[in-house]
């Protein structure tokens, strides 16, 4: 295994997601792709820079996140970009990649605690040829024991 997407948004569970990634990657050898796709209304006239602002934020959420871990000498490249639709954004990026693994939370924005898995996330772990692990939001990685 060599490559570990983490799809990441601004939520509570995003520094446990790429801890447990993280130490997972350490134990293989393997690099992590961290991936914050923001999108952005399709307006036009006075909000052309609209972008370029949302842009920045995700940059600045990446680098504020990767600050906040212990990286444990594992390359991490950061990925920042805008879609309209995440799940094929997501696809793309593993098949271009060579993406061996998806890392991601439970995390939802439903206000109903009997969804488990939010749209995106479950559309990928139904649709995607890439395999994907759900992390739960207190979850700490151990090596798998023989």
């Amino acid at each position: 295994m060599e490559n570990i997407l983490v799809p990441v948004s601004p939520n509570e569970n995003a520094k446990n997601t790429l801890q447990y990634a993280i130490d997972f990657a350490s134990y293989l050898d393997a690099n992590i792709f961290l991936v914050n796709i923001f999108s952005s209304t399709k307006i036009s006239g006075s909000f052309v820079k609209i972008d370029e602002i949302f842009e920045r934020k995700s940059k600045n959420f990446l680098d504020d996140l990767i600050k906040s871990v212990d990286k444990k000498g594992v390359v991490i490249r950061k990925v920042s970009f805008k879609s309209y639709d995440t799940f094929d954004s997501i696809n793309d990026f593993c098949s271009l990649n060579a993406v061996d693994l998806i890392i991601t939370s439970a995390k939802n924005d439903y206000s109903s605690k009997n969804i488990f898995l939010g749209k995106v996330t479950g559309k990928m772990v139904k649709d995607l040829l890439t395999p994907v692990l759900i992390v739960p939001s207190t979850a700490s990685f151990r090596p798998i024991k023989k």
